[in-house]
């Protein structure tokens, strides 16, 4: 979507809306996470998210 952006300050405004937007999720799923996800399988599920998260990531 990045590359139908006129100009470079749009592309560089979506940028950091995206990164804050990234930045705010990560922390918030986390704790959701630890929170919700019985004892016993806490560390899977927290491996998948952070797995998936850095995937999402390089194919973003």
């Amino acid at each position: 979507m990045l590359s139908a952006a006129p100009d470079l300050n749009t592309v560089m405004i979506a940028r950091a809306g995206i990164g804050l937007g990234m930045g705010g999720f990560l922390p918030a799923v986390t704790t959701y996470l630890s929170e919700m996800v019985p004892a016993k399988l806490r560390v899977s599920y927290m491996s998948a998210l952070i797995g998936c998260t850095a995937g999402g990531y390089m194919l973003a």
